[in-house]
């Protein structure tokens, strides 16, 4: 069983950066101080004369429309001044997106949406803000190079300001069963929220599919409990929510992994048959089924997808046992006698 548990806590209206992407990031030194717990230590880009340089920075939450982020800069010169200024872009992205390569939006620090104040102090960094126009949970610096003037910029510290979130989601883990894989997720806390729609894929970082949807309770303060099954799962496979508001507003969970094929030994569903049998277990066990009287009646294996419907229409009604002839184990059901 795989899966993710959160301690419940009130939603915190800042947020710090707390991982960089080493691609686009490049021409910067040490840009791991960038997203670390002190403002004292700082990543360095060092714009060549072609190319420039790029720091590109990952939060926790999706920064939303109308929110800010606030980067704690200091150029080589001291003065975030306007030749400075004007190689300095900002860009955002959205990894959850279709296209996580195209940037959502892009702003030259001249622009005048962005603020620039000198924080206090005799050896001040500056802080420039930022305001979103789009969801994005990436944000990227970029400074381009200038002949001879020192082009260097550090980067102490990126935060960005959240709303609370429409769910708090506390727990979500997947677990293979003899019905498929099971997902079951609680939330803490629901505000105008809508449904959850659960997503598989077969790589962490692979394309997501839509598996369904499973409605939200809307608003609540009370712990909730939601589940979900697939019952189509093959192997390891990672699985994820996309929880939409009533707004269209979304968010992803973290991601959580089952292999389908390590299923608890051997299980029967129905264990009241009357013409089908369903066998879920290890891939490539062979079983047979006996009668009470220790007669083998029938034998088969199961496939690749971990279950195996078995034909028993043709069995007089009574009880029949299943052996898994490598380990012995065996499972019990019934045979309706009716047809």
């Amino acid at each position: 069983m795989a899966g993710f548990a959160a301690l419940p806590c009130a939603a915190q209206s800042q947020v710090q950066a707390r991982s960089y992407s080493t691609s686009p990031t490049f021409n910067t030194v040490n840009p791991d101080q960038a997203v670390d717990e002190s403002s004292a230590t700082a990543a360095t880009l060092q714009p060549a004369l072609v190319g420039g340089a790029a720091l590109r920075v990952n939060f926790p939450a999706a920064i939303q429309p109308g929110q800010q982020a606030m980067l704690l800069v200091k150029p080589a010169t001291g003065l975030l001044d306007a030749s400075v200024l004007g190689r300095m872009v900002i860009r955002t992205y959205a990894s959850t997106s279709k296209t996580p390569t195209t940037a959502l939006q892009e702003v030259s620090l001249t622009d005048n949406s962005i603020a620039v104040s000198l924080l206090p102090g005799t050896d001040a960094s500056n802080k420039v803000t930022f305001t979103a126009a789009q969801p994005f949970d990436q944000l990227e610096l970029r400074v381009g190079g200038l002949l001879n003037v020192s082009s260097n910029v550090d980067v102490y510290a990126v935060y960005g300001t959240v709303s609370p979130l429409p769910v708090q989601l506390t727990t979500f883990q997947a677990q293979p069963t003899a019905a498929g894989v099971t997902l079951k997720w609680e939330t803490a806390s629901e505000h105008n929220a809508d449904f959850f729609e659960v997503q598989r894929a077969d790589s962490p970082t692979a394309g997501y599919s839509s598996l369904g949807q499973v409605k939200c309770a809307g608003t609540s303060a009370q712990a909730r409990s939601y589940q979900f099954v697939d019952a189509h799962a093959m192997g390891l496979r990672y699985y994820r929510l996309r929880q939409v508001d009533a707004t269209g507003t979304e968010t992803f969970s973290p991601v959580v992994a089952a292999d389908a094929g390590l299923l608890a030994g051997l299980t029967v569903f129905p264990t009241l048959a009357t013409s089908v049998l369903n066998v879920a277990g290890r891939t490539g066990t062979h079983f047979a089924v006996f009668d009470q009287q220790g007669q083998q009646v029938q034998v088969a294996d199961i496939s690749g997808s971990q279950r195996q419907q078995l034909d028993v229409s043709s069995l007089p009604g009574g009880m029949y046992f299943l052996r898994d002839a490598a380990t012995g184990q065996s499972a019990r059901f019934i045979k309706s006698s009716g047809r």
